[in-house]
């Protein structure tokens, strides 16, 4: 066994915990829908979007792409939990939430399996077929990360880091820091960029809490 083969195997399996514990992150929010059966003022967008990027992270670790044995099996993973989620939350939204939602899972899914077909029926390069998967990969991933920037924005205007959990930007911080170091030997972009914007944004978190935490103290607001 190489060292490089040592070192992407004892990060990935790192990876892969540290993503799980971020994929089941949201239990709480989820065990609260299931108990009142409502959904509130709650969206499913982040959720719909991760099924997606799971499944391109899948297709992108297969034989016929990169062969990445520890991509795949995080995702999928990662892929049940996430589809457990957005289960749940159809089963409970109702009226013109639950239309839109329909919408927006059967476009992703179209999306998918038209991306899928071209990529591996199509494309008969394997360097080609791996730029196109991981250039998908990449923007999903980026388009992900700006998600907390409506919280940010509003943690500034509020000068409350109410909504804004500590712990769940510490492990962001920590996922992508961990994928960002297996996707550097051997260098693979597609894996760098999206886990680099990770790290910004949990740092941009990390930094906001610190700077906000104590007017939620001083107010006895509780901190996550």
């Amino acid at each position: 066994m190489t060292a490089q083969h040592t070192f992407n195997t004892v990060v990935g399996i790192l990876g892969n915990i540290c993503a799980m514990l971020l994929f089941l992150s949201p239990l709480p929010t989820f065990w609260n829908i299931f108990k009142t059966k409502e959904v509130g003022q709650f969206t499913p967008a982040p959720y719909v979007l991760t099924v997606l990027n799971c499944s391109f992270w899948i297709i992108y670790g297969l034989p016929a792409v990169k062969n990445a044995t520890l991509i795949i099996s995080i995702n999928t993973a990662g892929l049940v939990v996430e589809f457990c989620y957005v289960t749940i939350y159809m089963y409970y939204v109702a009226g013109t939430a639950k239309k839109r939602t329909w919408a927006f899972i059967v476009a992703c899914a179209i999306l998918f399996v038209i991306i899928t077909c071209v990529a591996l029926i199509k494309l008969d390069e394997p360097n080609i077929r791996t730029k196109m998967i991981g250039s998908v990969c990449v923007i999903i991933g980026i388009f992900q990360s700006f998600a907390p920037l409506t919280v940010m924005a509003e943690v500034i205007r509020t000068k409350s880091v109410k909504y804004l959990p500590i712990l769940l930007s510490v492990w962001i911080f920590l996922n992508g820091s961990i994928w960002t170091a297996y996707g550097c030997w051997p260098a693979d972009v597609f894996i760098i960029i999206p886990n680099a914007a990770s790290i910004a944004f949990g740092i941009m978190q990390m930094t906001l809490w610190c700077i906000y935490h104590k007017n939620d103290q001083k107010t006895g607001q509780k901190l996550t």
